[in-house]
């Protein structure tokens, strides 16, 4: 399996920033989307988005051979739920579209309970 180029959903995270570097150290090519929280360095093309917008996020995934998926929110439960469902599906959708060789999906401190309950 040859993964060249990887898009990034969840990049500037505590765990997606050490992902980020990972991939930085093994020389791959990273699109990630942004949403809030710029990511740059060597090897990053960052693209402006949010993963509710199935249109930016066809754009990070278009022409690349894999992703790694860790969006999250903490913010109010409709913006959680929209993040965590909503976007999970557009990334997926997206997936399908693509020859997309693997797909990595990690979750956060968030998948402990939702918070604002």
């Amino acid at each position: 399996m040859n993964l060249e180029t990887v898009a990034v959903f969840g990049g500037s995270g505590k765990v997606g920033s050490r992902i980020i570097e990972a991939l930085q150290a093994q020389g791959k090519s990273i699109r990630a989307l942004i949403h809030r929280t710029p990511i740059t360095g060597e090897g990053i093309e960052s693209i402006p988005g949010s993963v509710t917008d199935p249109e930016a996020v066809r754009q990070v995934v278009d022409s690349t051979d894999a992703v790694v998926y860790m969006a999250t929110t903490k913010e109010d439960s409709d913006t959680f739920f929209d993040v965590s469902i909503r976007g999970t599906f557009n990334v997926l959708e997206a997936c399908q579209d693509e020859d997309i060789q693997q797909f990595v999906m990690f979750g956060g401190d968030a998948t402990q309970g939702i918070w604002f309950y």
